[in-house]
């Protein structure tokens, strides 16, 4: 997937946004991973169903969860 030829105009989700890939929700062998989606793209989430996040503004607690539980690049608690 090219993310960058996908979308025509700046602004909305380039490859620098931040996401949350998310694999079988409720299962015992749930994953979840953030990180830019540049990052994510040839993650290997596994198996289906999977779900993607995009998330706004995030409050500083979504922020230290992200990094903690998820995976995302601690870089991100700058920008809250």
């Amino acid at each position: 997937m090219n993310i960058k030829n996908s979308i025509d105009y700046d602004g909305l989700i380039n490859e620098d946004s931040l996401a949350v890939g998310i694999a079988r929700v409720g299962s015992k062998d749930v994953v979840v991973r953030a990180g830019k989606i540049s990052d994510l793209i040839d993650y290997d989430f596994g198996g289906p169903l999977h779900c993607i996040v995009i998330p706004a503004d995030l409050h500083i607690v979504e922020a230290e969860y992200l990094v903690a539980i998820a995976g995302a690049d601690s870089r991100i608690l700058d920008d809250v």
